[in-house]
C-alpha cells in the first residue's frame, strides 16, 4: 500500500461519505468507491459500515486506522533521521528561540559554538513558543529553547534550568519595600493580595504569561488598573522600566534586557509559578555531535549567567547593573567631562584591545525622553561590541535630566563631552578627526542638534569645559529621533496610532524639556527641532525608524530624510525603515544592523 492509499481511507473516515472524501482528495467518487471495494476484498473484511446515512468505521476499520497512524509515524521518524544526517553532512543547525531569549543566545552561546565549530552554519529563528514547537514538529527546526508547561509525546526535552514566573516592577516601586526575604526564594516575596489596585501591563491572550496572570488575578480577586497592552514581552518590560506599571514575566536574565537597571524581580507566594526551561528536540531524531555540543554550551553558559544575574537583583538595594561587553577591550569608567550642581558628569570609554592606529570614536547619548537615562545600560552592548570589533572606540553618556535643566542645556552638554574626547585623544589613543554620534530616541535628537548646530554659539557653552577644541562631529547615527517637536499629537492622530505617553500638554516630555507647551511658544519648539537646522554642509547621516513607533511618529524621520536628501544630497543619508517595528525594536541594534552601520561609517569617513 502507498501513502496515497492511506490518505484515501483516512479521508473517508474523516468525512463520513464517499462523495465528500472524493472532493477533498480531488478524485472522482466512482474511482474512490472502486478503491474501497478492492481494499476490503484484499483484506477480506469490511472497514466501514453505514450508520444513519454516514460511513463509520467497523472494529476492523478502527484497527486499520490505528496501524496506518503507526506506519506514518515510523515513516516520519525515518525522514527525521535521514534529514538530520543530511544536515550534518551539509553543516547546518536550525535553532528556534522566543525573542526574549535572543540576546542570551546570540551573545552568550553562538560565539562560543562558532569558535568550536567554524564550519557549521547556524540559522536562528524567533517566534512564540507554540509556533516554535510546531516548526520543530514540521521538521523546520532542529532544536528550540522554550519554557515548558506540558510535555508532548512527540518531543524530547533536556532541562536547562528550573525557573519561575516573577513580577517585574520599576526600580523605585513601593512593592520592593513591601516585599519580604523568604528562605529558599531567589527574590523578595509578595503575597498575591499585595497586588490589589496595582497598574498592570498586559500581553495578548495567546501568551502563556497572560493566561497565568489572568488566572492568578481572578483566583485572588485582585482589583487592578491597566496601563497598556503590549504585543511582546520586551515591550512590556520596557514599559516597566519607564515606570508605567508592573507585569509578570518568565525569569529571563535581567542583564540581557534593555534598561534592565530600571527593572526588579519579585516572587509571588502562590502555586503554579514554576516551570522548566528546556532544550527541545523531535523524539527519535538523530542528534549529531555538533548539535550535542550546542546543547552543552547553551546549558553550561546559562547556568553561569542566570545566578550572576540573580545576585545583582536579589537584595532590595538594587544597584545599577554595569554594562557587560562580550568583546575584549580596555575600559575607562566614570571619566569626568564637566561639573554640575547635581554632581560630576561622567562618561565611560571602551577601547579596542589592540590599537594599531588612533581609534575613531562612537559617542552614544542615552535616550529616555530627556527626563531619565543612564550611560551604562545593557541595550547599547551590541553597538559597543560590533564597534570595537571594527576598531572604533566607544563612549557612552547620559545628559542631565530635564527636571533639573531645561533646553538647550543638554545640547551644550553633549558638545562638552565631544570636546572632552577630542582634547584627551592623545591620552587614550583616539582619532580626534573622526568622532561619530550614535544614539536612540531623545539621545538621537540631542545628537542631531549637536551636529547640525556646529559653530552656533547659542548651542555651545565653552565655559562648561575643554574650551580649546572643536565640538564638531563627522557623522551621526540617529535611531527613531524626534526631529520636529510639538506636532506628535497630530501626527499620531493622522496615522491612527495611540501613544502610551502624553504627547501634548504640560506633562509631555517635550514640554518638560522646553519649559512650556507648543501652543505657548511655537517658535521655541521650531528652534529645538533638528528639521529646521539642516544646511548644505550637513554631515553623513544613518537614520533608522519603525512605522509602528508609538513614542516618536515615524513620519518625523520620513520627512526629515526627504528634506535631508533635497538639501544635503542623497549620497549623504541612509534611511533604514522597518515596516513592522515599534520604538526600541531590538532589530535596530542587532549585530547585523550594527555591522551595516559600521560599514557605512567606514565608507563615508574613508576609514
Amino acid at each position: 500500500m502507498y501513502d496515497r492509499d492511506y490518505e484515501y481511507i483516512m479521508a473517508i473516515a474523516q468525512t463520513g461519505t464517499l462523495s465528500r472524501a472524493a472532493v477533498s482528495l480531488g478524485i472522482s467518487q466512482p474511482a474512490l468507491t472502486r478503491f474501497l471495494q478492492k481494499e476490503e476484498q484484499t483484506i477480506n473484511t469490511k472497514l466501514f459500515q453505514k450508520t444513519s446515512g454516514r460511513l463509520t468505521l467497523t472494529y476492523a476499520g478502527e484497527c486499520y486506522i490505528n496501524y496506518i497512524k503507526k506506519i506514518l509515524s515510523i515513516q516520519k521518524d525515518m525522514m527525521n533521521s535521514l534529514q538530520a544526517i543530511s544536515r550534518v553532512e551539509k553543516g547546518r543547525i536550525r535553532i528556534g528561540v522566543p525573542s526574549i531569549r535572543r540576546p542570551y543566545t546570540i551573545f552568550s552561546v553562538i560565539p562560543e559554538f562558532i569558535k568550536a565549530h567554524p564550519s557549521i552554519d547556524i540559522t536562528l529563528h524567533e517566534n512564540r513558543s507554540s509556533m516554535l514547537e510546531q516548526m520543530l514538529e514540521d521538521l523546520e527546526l532542529d532544536v528550540i529553547a522554550v519554557n515548558t508547561f506540558r510535555k508532548k509525546d512527540s518531543l524530547q526535552y533536556r532541562k536547562v534550568a528550573d525557573e519561575e514566573f516573577v513580577l517585574a516592577v520599576p526600580a523605585g516601586s513601593p512593592l520592593i519595600t513591601a516585599s519580604e526575604e523568604v528562605e529558599g526564594c531567589k527574590y523578595p516575596v509578595l503575597r498575591p493580595e499585595q497586588l490589589n489596585h496595582q497598574t498592570f501591563i498586559f500581553l495578548s491572550q495567546q501568551h502563556r504569561i497572560r493566561q497565568f496572570t489572568d488566572k492568578l488575578l481572578a483566583a485572588h480577586h485582585i482589583e487592578y488598573k491597566t496601563a497598556m497592552h503590549a504585543r511582546t514581552l520586551e515591550s512590556a518590560l520596557e514599559a516597566v522600566s519607564v515606570n508605567m506599571g508592573i507585569t509578570f514575566t518568565p525569569e529571563v536574565p535581567l542583564t540581557q534586557l534593555r534598561n534592565s537597571e530600571n527593572i526588579r524581580y519579585l516572587s509571588i507566594l502562590t502555586d503554579d509559578t514554576h516551570y522548566e526551561f528546556n532544550l527541545v528536540y523531535r523524539k527519535g531524531a538523530y542528534i549529531d555531535p555538533s548539535l550535542e555540543d550546542f546543547s552543552r554550551i547553551f546549558t553550561e553558559n546559562y547556568q553561569k549567567v542566570m545566578p550572576a544575574a540573580q545576585n545583582l537583583y536579589i537584595n532590595t538595594k538594587w544597584k545599577i547593573v554595569p554594562l557587560q561587553l562580550h568583546t575584549h577591550c580596555r575600559e575607562h569608567r566614570e571619566l569626568v567631562y564637566m561639573e554640575h550642581t547635581s554632581g560630576p558628569r561622567c562618561l565611560d570609554l571602551y577601547l579596542p584591545e589592540h590599537l594599531n592606529r588612533p581609534a575613531p570614536v562612537i559617542l552614544n547619548v542615552s535616550g529616555g525622553g530627556w527626563y531619565f537615562g543612564h550611560r551604562n545600560t545593557v541595550h547599547i552592548g551590541s553597538i559597543a561590541d560590533v564597534g570595537l570589533l571594527h576598531g572604533f572606540a566607544f563612549a557612552s553618556m547620559a545628559c542631565v535630566s530635564s527636571r533639573l535643566e531645561k533646553y538647550p542645556f543638554q545640547i551644550r552638554e553633549v558638545k562638552t563631552a565631544i570636546r572632552y574626547l577630542r582634547s584627551h585623544a592623545e591620552e587614550f589613543g583616539l582619532d580626534p578627526d573622526h568622532i561619530i554620534l550614535w544614539s536612540p530616541s531623545s539621545g538621537a535628537h540631542l545628537s542631531l542638534m549637536a551636529a547640525l548646530t556646529d559653530g552656533n554659539p547659542y548651542f555651545d557653552d565653552t565655559s562648561m569645559g575643554c574650551d580649546s577644541v572643536s565640538a564638531a562631529v563627522q557623522a551621526v547615527v540617529a535611531t527613531y529621533p524626534p526631529t520636529e517637536l510639538g506636532i506628535s499629537e497630530q501626527q499620531f492622530l493622522d496615522t491612527g496610532i495611540t501613544s502610551p505617553y502624553p504627547v501634548s500638554g504640560i506633562n509631555c516630555t517635550e514640554s518638560i524639556l522646553l519649559g512650556c507647551t507648543a501652543e505657548k511658544d511655537p517658535a521655541l519648539y521650531r528652534e529645538a527641532s533638528p528639521l529646521y537646522h539642516i544646511t548644505k554642509s550637513a554631515l553623513p547621516l544613518y537614520l533608522q525608524h519603525g512605522r509602528l513607533d508609538n513614542i516618536v511618529p515615524y513620519i518625523q524621520s520620513e520627512s526629515f530624510a526627504e528634506v535631508y536628501r533635497r538639501v544635503v544630497g542623497p549620497e549623504k543619508i541612509v534611511f533604514e525603515s522597518l515596516e513592522d517595528a515599534g520604538h526600541s525594536d531590538p532589530r535596530f541594534k542587532s549585530p547585523e544592523a550594527c555591522e551595516r552601520i559600521c560599514r557605512f561609517l567606514e565608507n563615508v569617513l574613508e576609514l
